[in-house]
């Protein structure tokens, strides 16, 4: 894998999970990539275009490899959603943080 696209809520789980990985990335080698598709942190309702843009951000990247991590009560909106919107299919390999 040369790069991989990081789906993450900005609040602490998701944003401390992506700094680890993007700064392990240039360890294994130096040609490897993480590409950042945050999305904020909603206490309520997830916001359904917002997270369709993520989604479509993540499905046109260079990379078909995605690791998601969100907290529960955001995965349980969006991952409906991500499957709704053709994320969960064998064209990409999709990979959950636990909490996902």
């Amino acid at each position: 894998i040369r790069s991989a696209t990081f789906i993450y809520s900005l609040e602490p789980y998701g944003e401390g999970l992506f700094h680890v990985v993007s700064a392990q990335a240039p360890v294994g080698r130096t040609s490897f990539g993480v590409i950042s598709c945050s999305m904020p942190y909603y206490t309520g309702e997830l916001n359904a275009t917002e997270a369709m843009i993520i989604i479509e951000n993540a499905k046109t990247s260079v990379t078909k490899v995605v690791f998601i991590a969100i907290v529960p009560d955001q995965a349980v909106q969006f991952l409906p959603l991500a499957h709704e919107e053709g994320l969960f299919t064998s064209a990409y390999q999709v990979i959950g943080s636990e909490a996902v």
